[in-house]
């Protein structure tokens, strides 16, 4: 059994140093028996690995915050573990800071 799960959010699958960074940390953190999941704001489904989502949103559009607070929601409620937030980039940082408020469970 994992000691945390870990979520990812990052407002682009495409790009430089940081969507990288997502993507290695998570593939590793999979491949070493973590509960890792990686959220992109937007992209293609033609491009996702294993435990990677679309959420189909724009990078700076208010609305993804509830799609963000949805799956923490839903995560905090179906986990016994610690949840480990990871947000990247400005727009990743801010929504995420602000899904979070209030859930219990997470780091």
């Amino acid at each position: 059994m994992p000691v945390a799960t870990v979520l990812h959010f990052i407002p682009n699958l495409q790009g430089g140093g940081a969507e990288n960074l997502v993507r290695n940390l998570h593939s590793s953190l999979i491949n070493n028996g973590a509960d890792s999941r990686a959220f992109y704001f937007r992209g293609t489904n033609r491009e996702l690995r294993s435990e990677e989502h679309i959420l189909g949103r724009s990078a700076r559009s208010p609305r993804v915050i509830l799609a963000i607070r949805k799956i923490l929601k839903q995560t905090a409620i179906a986990s016994e573990v610690p949840i480990v937030v990871h947000a990247h980039l400005t727009w990743g940082l801010y929504y995420v800071a602000l899904a979070s408020l209030g859930i219990p469970n997470l780091i």
